[in-house]
């Protein structure tokens, strides 16, 4: 179990000293969680939000930079949210509902996107020493790794479509697209990549290192093996899964390029 484990914990790893390393030499996001500037015409004008007020909490969550707050939302698109807000020393909650929006970036990719209609003040960032530097990447990758499973929830459970999911095309196209965008940009995402791969890895699914963990629990609590064509059958089954999600991604990562409107083209 330990060496099965092993695979997946490596890339965390890598994505925790990438990010320590990144927050000492470039600065760790921390702008803090203080509403700089409200659309008149957005969601949380309506619901009483001022400049100035500071975010506490968003759904219970503590909240202490503006990038947590940023980060629940697009998580959490077109979901109710309970806020927090200190003004003036004084407490109150807010229930408000961002509006979903769709977005295409310049380089062609539309998104489904939460706003609530705040802006932060001016952006910071702050070079953290050794000692800083590894608690806060530790904390970061957990936040990524808790995003990639409340996103993965939302996808099996119908509140996300299929089609926002992306295979080996598409993170190549991404990957092009992040390094034109600056350095941060690029090592977020190359950090990402690492994550989701130990995260998908450990995913309870036979044929994968998560599935043989499983498998190993259930040895471990039944003190014997599992069954010769009960594991035959399971690792069929995680097969037959894998190659249904890497057509469903292949067939996202395709019409992501354009294949699928050329085609339409050609025979229309």
């Amino acid at each position: 179990a330990l060496i099965t484990a092993a695979g997946p914990m490596t890339n965390f790893v890598l994505a925790i000293l990438i990010f320590a390393g990144f927050f000492m030499t470039y600065g760790a996001p921390l702008t803090p969680a203080v509403v700089g500037r409200v659309d008149p015409a957005g969601r949380a004008a309506a619901a009483g939000i001022l400049p100035g007020d500071r975010i506490a909490a968003i759904d219970g969550a503590h909240v202490e930079r503006f990038e947590q707050l940023a980060a629940h939302i697009a998580i959490n698109v077109g979901e109710p949210l309970t806020l927090r807000v200190d003004r003036d020393g004084a407490m109150r909650t807010v229930e408000v509902t961002p509006k979903v929006i769709y977005e295409t970036d310049r380089f062609g990719n539309r998104y489904q996107v939460g706003r609530l209609g705040i802006m932060s003040g001016p952006a910071r960032y702050e070079r953290l020493g050794v000692l800083a530097a590894l608690p806060a990447a530790v904390e970061h990758t957990y936040a990524i790794t808790a995003s990639s499973l409340t996103g993965l929830w939302q996808v099996v459970s119908g509140r996300r479509p299929l089609d926002q999911m992306g295979g080996p095309i598409k993170m190549a196209q991404l990957s092009g697209q992040q390094a034109s965008l600056g350095l941060p940009n690029l090592v977020e995402y190359v950090a990402l990549i690492s994550i989701n791969l130990g995260f998908i890895n450990l995913l309870p699914i036979p044929m994968l290192d998560g599935g043989h963990l499983f498998l190993y629990a259930l040895e471990a609590i039944r003190r014997r093996p599992l069954g010769e064509r009960v594991q035959q059958w399971a690792f069929m089954s995680g097969f037959a899964a894998l190659i249904s999600l890497m057509v469903i991604l292949t067939w996202n990562d395709l019409g992501s390029v354009g294949v699928w409107k050329h085609l339409t083209g050609l025979l229309g």
